[in-house]
């Protein structure tokens, strides 16, 4: 579970992008989606942040059955 609300949004955008099957997002389109939502009132997202947020999804991911 995310800590906080920033977090809890950051996941639900990066879930949506991944969902999208008609477009391949690049490191850069995922960076500019999850700054889109924030706007101003939070700071930028840094690129190794981000790859680590992703690398913990997918290990996560592997451990939940459907």
């Amino acid at each position: 579970m995310p800590v906080n609300k920033n977090a809890l949004l950051r996941y639900h955008v990066l879930d949506k992008c991944f969902r999208n099957t008609k477009r391949r997002y690049f490191l850069e389109d995922l960076m500019c989606a999850v700054n889109e939502v924030f706007g101003e009132k939070v700071r930028v997202i840094s690129p190794e942040r981000l790859k680590d947020r992703i690398r913990e999804r997918m290990e996560n991911a592997r451990n939940i059955y459907f």
